[in-house]
């Protein structure tokens, strides 16, 4: 009630002689202005609408039947509908599944989401010290840890927050208790209240929930954070259950400073989006299991699924929440996923866009939305990608986005034409030249309001469809729908000579380049070489668009070099290019190489270098002929054209595939097309091997060579056992492609330099990630635990060979099952460096408990004992049962009796009683005979036993007769 007052009381205050009559007379003009003519204005009289507002703003619930009139209401006095209509706890509904409608819609009460792992925990509440993040996704949208507590979840338009508040209401239609007294009811009856469920979409919303009880469980979705820095901490950081599915992260106040920030934000739990692999996986699996319920046939294949997404989408950016993967998951389950990559075109973005805008409304804004909202998303997508004065993918404000919307997509004079006529025509009847005034005022602002670009942005924004890009930004529609129509913009561009120096200047940024190879690659030979002749008849060494496009099509001509030999005019062309491509290049940031201006060159890992290497090996390992005059600066990057290569640069030395590049697909692509043309380059090679260093690909491409050659892999193996990455993929599938004698040997010759004592703790961790992962395939460290010498371990071990700790407990946890034991009795049984060996151990017990079990008996007495009292305090079921076997069948106490600690008297005296036969030392009868006290029950056994066993010689001095 209070925000109903204080909406309207602000709204008469914020003009010259407002009363309760403008506020009826502008509800009833807006009322007919809206496309509904059939319909008549609520209210036949101004005195019954002047009624019905008097009473609804002393708290009564007017207005129900009359949304249309409540969005009015909300939208004169300028507050959010929520806070003025606070909705109602509404009964579970289905949601729908867009983008893939045979899947059918989710249900809560019959349906289980998939409930794999997305949430991240960025930060724990203060309160709890203990509490530390993880860099891994620990928490489902739907998981009961977010239902106590207050938590902020930060997810992204179509990850599923609508699914994870419809989980959360009441099944049925309950309104939640609206004061103490019934929620200390809600505990007698033994159950918690329902939660209430609020939908709004800026944090103006958040107030309608100021109504409930501070005990009431809430949920909110909002989608944008509004104007007017709402404090929603203010409103909701005294209650007890809050969880908040937003997405955007917890906003900051104006000025705020971080400590003040963080103060703030401190009784919170901060939950971010972060899916992985394991996500996609489990979510693809769901969605196979859920159509084959529902449908008989289906061409869904699960593995292919994700070998499709794999290959095209490693990085998760493309597909990176449900609702752009059900889309594709749609065409596999009709087509299959061999058909993904021919089927995944700008119309299938396009009839997804139309599915998201459909059953948005019947007023103007949802009848555009249906009609041409995803033509305009898709136009103002290709404008931002024309456009190189914004980033890729595009991040823009919405006064950007508004002044990219082209004008054809704007909508018809037909909305507002009505009011405007109704306007013109009342103009007769204003006697007042005040109201006359006012009226012209209307005219001339929906006049100037007919080609509204930014309320379109704006409804685009509500609707999701330009989702939040952090800091002020939006993005257009999902990432793989950015792609297609940008491809889509390609296409057009390509052909044309008058747009050259366009897709040149795009082709600068490192974004922005991976599409236009991608383009290019998919152009027929003809088109290409067409494409390559405008832009070499157009080029301009002075012009960056111009010299972009050159060393773009460089690359792209580094797949067609064999046209050379069939077409001299093609030959011609790619000679053309060439010369245009050696006066441009420059020397690199180091001084030391040829690098190009537009792109990463050799060594600079990080902006695709490796794509422009592998495009220059392939120009010289292809059929082109050498040119004339090479430099012998330039042997390194073209290897064909010469027959001495030279010392190599340390840049290339050096040269890795860097896990932050701006484009780590490129840059794989890169290493892939290198690891391709290397064993070429090898074959070229008259040395030794191991007399020489190398790039990294050709240390790769060596390895399987080194069967063949006679080569000793030596040192040169080390960098490459040390890393777990494409290239070590690689590696191990050409191993793989061996016959198997060679194989064999190469393994050998691998496992051989691993042995060395300054790298074995590096190369055994892949393989523990294989032993780890044993459904992971084209490791080299899969291929490496295959054949896993353990003999070749126990003989160096034996002839006193050291690793130093961190590598034993690498070589343990590395080894195969049936070899653990062998290698844990030759690690002890090395005198010098045995306790050492127990240390490692000790440092990680519950990783080692079957080590140290096996290993106790081992050890000498001491080092036995510390490990049997380690167990004691880890595994004191597994250990009493190890000390009863040594004690029963032997008579042994060492080193499990002797390790027994306090704590463990109840175990000892159940051993000793299994036993009554064997004499017990006197220091366990003296150490039993003074735990008594604490053996409960057991203690008139324990009692008597030690009158059996003795225990009158345990007394300090002879009994006195």
């Amino acid at each position: 009630m209070q925000s109903r007052d204080a909406a309207i009381t602000a709204w008469l205050k914020g003009g010259d002689g407002r009363q309760l009559k403008s506020l009826n007379d502008e509800l009833r003009r807006r009322w007919l202005a809206l496309p509904r003519p059939h319909e008549s204005f609520p209210y036949k009289t101004e005195n019954s609408l002047r009624v019905t507002i008097r009473m609804w703003r002393k708290g009564e619930r007017h207005m129900e039947e009359h949304p249309a009139l409540q969005h009015l209401l909300a939208e004169v006095l300028g507050v959010e509908h929520a806070v003025l209509f606070p909705p109602k706890v509404v009964a579970v509904q289905s949601h729908p599944m867009l983008g893939f409608e045979a899947l059918g819609a989710i249900d809560p009460r019959a349906d289980e989401p998939c409930l794999a792992p997305t949430l991240r925990l960025v930060r724990a509440p203060q309160r709890d010290r203990h509490a530390r993040p993880s860099d891994q996704p620990r928490e489902s949208l739907f998981s009961k840890r977010l239902r106590r507590g207050l938590h902020w979840v930060t997810a992204p338009p179509g990850a599923g927050r609508s699914l994870a508040t419809l989980a959360r209401e009441p099944v049925a239609s309950v309104p939640p208790p609206p004061s103490d007294v019934l929620g200390q009811a809600w505990s007698l009856l033994g159950s918690s209240p329902p939660p209430h469920v609020v939908r709004a979409a800026t944090l103006e919303g958040v107030r309608a929930a100021a109504a409930f009880g501070a005990d009431i469980p809430l949920v909110l979705k909002v989608d944008q954070p509004g104007p007017g820095g709402a404090n929603p901490t203010a409103d909701l950081g005294q209650r007890a259950d809050v969880v908040v599915f937003a997405a955007f992260p917890p906003p900051r106040l104006t000025d705020e400073t971080e400590a003040d920030y963080t103060e703030r934000w401190g009784a919170w739990s901060m939950w971010q989006w972060a899916p992985d692999a394991a996500w996609r996986e489990a979510f693809v699996a769901w969605v196979g299991e859920r159509i084959r319920r529902r449908h008989a046939r289906t061409a869904l294949v699960e593995a292919s699924v994700m070998e499709w997404l794999d290959r095209v989408d490693p990085e998760l950016e493309r597909y990176a929440t449900p609702s752009d993967l059900l889309p594709i998951l749609g065409l596999a389950h009709q087509h299959g996923a061999d058909d993904l990559p021919d089927r995944v075109d700008l119309d299938l973005g396009r009839r997804h866009l139309t599915n998201v805008h459909e059953g948005r409304g019947e007023d103007a804004r949802g009848r555009w939305l249906a009609a041409q909202g995803a033509a305009t998303t898709l136009e103002l997508i290709r404008a931002a990608w024309r456009s190189p004065q914004f980033p890729w993918p595009p991040r823009l404000t919405e006064a950007e986005a508004a002044s990219l919307l082209p004008a054809s997509t704007l909508p018809s004079f037909d909305d507002r034409l009505v009011e405007i006529d109704r306007l013109a025509a009342s103009l007769k009847g204003r006697l007042s030249p005040r109201n006359r005034a006012e009226t012209h005022r209307r005219l001339a602002a929906l006049a100037k309001a007919i080609d509204r670009p930014a309320e379109l942005v704006q409804l685009l924004v509500e609707v999701q469809t330009l989702r939040p890009a952090g800091e002020g930004r939006v993005s257009p529609g999902p990432r793989w729908v950015q792609e297609l129509a940008a491809l889509d913009a390609l296409a057009e561009d390509l052909p044309r000579h008058d747009r050259v120096v366009a897709w040149g200047r795009l082709a600068v940024d490192t974004a922005r380049q991976p599409l236009i190879d991608r383009a290019l690659g998919d152009l027929s030979s003809s088109a290409f070489f067409d494409v390559l002749k405008a832009a070499l008849d157009a080029h301009e060494e002075g012009v960056l668009g111009s010299v972009g496009a050159i060393e773009t099509l460089f690359v792209a001509a580094s797949h067609r070099t064999a046209a050379a030999r069939t077409s001299t005019e093609k030959a011609g062309l790619l000679e053309r290019l060439w010369r245009a491509q050696r006066r441009l290049l420059v020397r690199s940031a180091t001084d030391r190489l040829a690098a190009p201006r537009t792109r990463g060159g050799p060594g600079e890992s990080g902006r695709g270098g490796a794509l422009w290497w592998a495009a220059c090996w392939a120009w010289s390992l292809g059929p082109m002929k050498r040119p004339e005059g090479l430099p012998g600066a330039l042997a390194w990057l073209f290897p064909g054209w010469f027959d001495e290569i030279g010392e190599v640069p340390h840049d290339l030395i050096c040269h890795r595939q860097e896990p932050d590049a701006d484009d780590p697909a490129a840059e794989a692509e890169g290493v892939a097309r290198m690891f391709e043309l290397a064993p070429r380059f090898i074959e070229r090679w008259t040395g030794e091997v191991g007399q020489w260093s190398a790039p990294d690909v050709v240390v790769a491409a060596a390895v399987p060579a080194a069967a063949r050659r006679g080569w000793k892999l030596g040192p040169l193996a080390r960098g490459l056992l040390q890393r777990e990455d494409a290239l070590s993929e690689h590696v191990a599938r050409a191993i793989e492609d061996l016959k198997a004698e060679d194989r064999e040997g190469v393994i050998a010759a691998l496992w051989e330099v691993a042995l060395e004592p300054q790298i074995l703790s590096d190369v055994l961790w892949p393989v523990i990630l294989a032993k780890k992962q044993p459904g992971q395939t084209g490791s080299l460290g899969v291929l490496m635990l295959r054949s896993f010498p353990v003999d070749t371990f126990v003989r160096r071990i034996g002839e006193r060979t050291w690793w130093g700790a961190d590598s034993c407990k690498r070589l343990l946890q590395a080894a195969p099952p049936s070899h653990v034991a062998e290698l844990t009795r030759a690690l002890v049984m090395n005198d010098a460096r045995r306790e050492e060996v127990v240390d490692a151990l000790l440092d990680d017990p519950n990783a080692f408990l079957d080590l140290l079990a096996e290993a106790a008996p081992l050890l000498p007495s001491a080092s036995g004992v510390r490990v049997a009292t380690c167990l004691w305090q880890h595994a004191p079921d597994r250990t009493e049962a190890l000390a009863d076997a040594a004690w029963g069948e032997r008579g042994e106490t060492s080193p499990w009796m002797e390790g027994v600690g306090a704590g463990q008297q109840m175990s000892v005296a159940r051993i000793l009683l299994r036993h009554p036969d064997r004499a017990a030392p006197e220091r366990f009868l003296r150490w039993l005979a003074r735990s008594i006290p604490d053996l409960g029950v057991r203690a008139d056994q324990v009692f008597d036993l030690l009158q059996t066993q003795g225990w009158s010689a345990l007394a300090f001095e002879p009994a006195v007769g």
